[in-house]
């Protein structure tokens, strides 16, 4: 596919890659953090709330800076600074480790405003329209350092502790200077066209449908975020090593990349507001039945369908955003990305508290009642 050798494309989904394969540490990294500081499932959800809620108020910032002076050094700088401070959280012994590690997410934040952008505009010029596949290709290249991460990230934990994971924050500033020097050619980006196809004519605001997306948005992020944050902590609580967790972690994040680009593909076919439906409501059955299975292969399958399920509905709810919200598609981008991520955080904090006064089983029970809320308040979308 052409779009793969696109050199706007590869530079933002190559650090779409490194940028999530660090974010992907977040849950391995913080559960082995609280665990090592004795703290509970209230503070494993509140640092997690705080590192989401960081790169999520950042997101509608850059992504109007991107706007209006084009997405090079948003993609390039957000990418180098998360690689400097994920390595300073790494090498910093203590829980001083933890703010470090904070202030890396805003170089997260940074990065998905105007890499989104970037990614969803070639796919308009390049895939005649078909913007939400072109988007999931870009989200399929995160969900691939989500999926890879944890999985080395578990492992590496075990075996070095910490700092082993400079292997990948490391490589992190090579790419990133490789997406300065790549997106600042001149026959690469052309901003006043990119201006001239991010905001189109006439853009009003449709309360119904945006309230629609709002629910949406806010329930595929919660969903997600309670199965990231909260599976690894009850195989943990079940004497569990990083190195186990850490693979189911991957193989949810390995679900959702695969959802991406089927319901993207389908929803570009068939329609978006019918596969974001489809996809949270079928959803509700695998996330209901994690919380009656134990440890087995079951388990394994029934993670991989909810990530594939409720990852389905993702990209194809920033490509709407996109269309709906009236401001320009860096700071659209930002803004429904950022809300995604903060809603899922926050959401998550409250799965928190169920989780220490009624246990994690529960929250996998809620979950499923969050995703179906999310598949129902589709049907109130219309681009």
């Amino acid at each position: 596919m052409k779009i793969i050798f696109n050199q706007v494309f590869a530079s933002v989904s190559f650090s779409h890659f490194i940028v999530d394969a660090m974010n992907g540490q977040r849950t391995i990294f913080l559960t082995y953090m609280v665990v090592l500081f004795g703290m509970n499932n209230s503070a494993l959800a509140l640092y997690t709330t705080i590192a989401i809620v960081s790169a999520a108020m950042a997101q509608p910032i850059f992504g109007y800076v991107a706007d209006r002076l084009g997405p090079r050094w948003v993609v390039a700088g957000g990418v180098i600074w998360m690689s400097i401070f994920f390595t300073a959280a790494m090498l910093i012994p203590g829980k001083l480790s933890l703010l470090f590690f904070i202030l890396a997410h805003l170089g997260s934040g940074a990065f998905h405003s105007a890499g989104s952008m970037s990614a969803t505009l070639v796919g308009r010029s390049l895939l005649a329209g078909r913007e939400a596949t072109a988007a999931s290709l870009f989200f399929l290249f995160g969900q691939l350092g989500y999926f890879l991460g944890p999985v080395a990230g578990g492992r590496i934990i075990d075996g070095a502790g910490p700092s082993g994971l400079l292997v990948i924050s490391i490589p992190a500033l090579i790419i990133g200077i490789f997406a300065a020097v790549n997106l600042g050619k001149k026959d690469v980006l052309n901003l006043d066209l990119l201006r001239s196809v991010a905001v189109p004519p006439n853009k009003k605001v449709r309360l119904i449908p945006i309230l629609g997306l709002v629910i949406v948005a806010a329930c595929q992020a919660w969903s997600q975020q309670n199965i990231i944050v909260f599976l690894p902590k009850y195989l943990s609580d079940q004497g569990f090593t990083a190195g186990v967790y850490g693979i189911m972690a991957a193989l949810f994040s390995a679900g959702s990349a695969i959802g991406g680009v089927i319901g993207a593909g389908l929803a570009d076919r068939f329609g978006r507001r019918l596969m974001i439906f489809l996809s949270m409501l079928l959803a509700a059955f695998p996330l209901f039945f994690i919380s009656t299975t134990s440890y087995s292969i079951w388990l394994y399958g029934l993670v991989i369908l909810g990530g594939l399920l409720t990852g389905g509905a993702f990209s194809i709810i920033v490509v709407i955003a996109q269309r709906l919200v009236p401001v320009g598609m860096g700071l659209a981008s930002g803004l429904v990305l950022g809300f995604i991520f903060s809603s899922g955080a926050l959401g998550t904090m409250l799965t928190g508290m169920i989780a220490d006064r009624s246990g994690i089983p529960l929250v996998f029970v809620v979950n499923a009642a969050i995703a179906a809320v999310g598949g129902i308040a589709a049907l109130l979308i219309q681009e």
